[in-house]
């Protein structure tokens, strides 16, 4: 064990040292996953020829699924029928995901149905689209599912005795 015995001297340098070590890879970290690596060049930007400056735009992803084209028409037809309660289950880090099954969410409410519940699922992903899980179907839940596919997005629905409670699962657009 005589390696470790250094004078004072000699351990200020060592941590210096190591005190280095430890800024230039947090600093090479940070410059290798900063915001800016979200940016790309846009191609149809209106700087491209005769370019002053950088044309550079944030690659965002807007939420691409939505149910406002059919919302007023759900929402009028769902007040004809009783109130429901509802699950919202959809997989967690999509924010495309997220706002569509908030969209859901809220407009049910607004019908006076009931939440029971907003899960996020951590452990992976639900099938892509929009899937309407009952015990039974009826009138309120084959609405739900044509007017969705309406809008343009893709119902899978799914009949089980498991199923005490309309579940809505909201999976990935693609």
């Amino acid at each position: 064990m005589k390696f470790l015995k250094f004078t004072k001297n000699q351990w200020i340098g060592v941590v210096g040292v190591l005190a280095t070590l430890f800024i230039g890879v947090a600093t090479t970290y940070y410059q290798q996953n900063t915001p800016e690596q979200n940016i790309v060049a846009s191609p149809n930007s209106i700087n491209t020829i005769g370019q002053i400056g950088n044309n550079s735009v944030v690659n965002n992803i807007l939420p691409q699924r939505t149910i406002l084209s059919v919302k007023n028409e759900l929402t009028s037809k769902l007040r004809l029928y009783p109130r429901q309660d509802f699950k919202i289950k959809l997989s967690y880090g999509g924010v495309e995901a997220d706002h569509l099954a908030t969209e859901i969410s809220t407009t049910l409410k607004e019908v006076r149905w009931n939440e029971i519940s907003y899960e996020y699922r951590f452990d992976g992903y639900y099938p892509t689209g929009v899937t309407i899980e009952v015990q039974e179907v009826n009138k309120e839940s084959q609405l739900l599912a044509d007017l969705f596919a309406q809008a343009g997005l893709k119902v899978i629905g799914n009949k089980t005795l498991k199923s005490e409670i309309l579940t809505i699962y909201v999976g990935p657009s693609k």
